[in-house]
């Protein structure tokens, strides 16, 4: 069993899955790692609302911002590599325009409640099964 990445839950075709997968990697994060992308994060999406006079909307702030804040899986220089920094650009996109969902208490009791495969005892359990098989985590 994997834990559930970014990358893996924005592939996700159903909205609302796609929503409560990537809230629960978000409430993965250790507690300095969220609360720096919650400020980054709220941030940017107030840059974002001020768009019409900057030109700089959440996807120009995601092709930015993306090299920076998602490591590539790998440092090849082929076109491998550009298609994973167009899929990191997408990941914060969303992030930036969803921001307000992934850093609302609310919402995150809400997404656990919604879909209890993604609580953190549901995955607790996960990483045990697949540290006790010797298999990465």
């Amino acid at each position: 069993l994997r834990i559930l990445t970014f990358q893996a839950a924005i592939q996700i075709t159903d909205e609302s899955e796609r929503q409560i997968a990537i809230h629960h990697v978000v409430q993965q994060l250790p507690p300095p790692h969220y609360r720096t992308l919650e400020f980054l994060l709220r941030h940017l999406s107030h840059v974002a609302s001020y768009s019409p006079q900057t030109g700089m909307h959440a996807k120009n702030l995601a092709i930015v911002w993306s090299p920076n804040l998602l490591r590539p899986m790998s440092l090849d220089s082929g076109g491998a590599a550009l298609l994973q920094v167009n899929v990191q650009a997408v990941i914060i996109e969303y992030l930036i325009r969803n921001a307000h969902v992934f850093f609302d208490e609310h919402a995150a009791a809400a997404a656990i409640v919604a879909n209890p495969r993604y609580s953190s005892s549901s995955i607790d359990r996960q990483r045990k099964v697949v540290s006790d098989s010797g298999e990465d985590v």
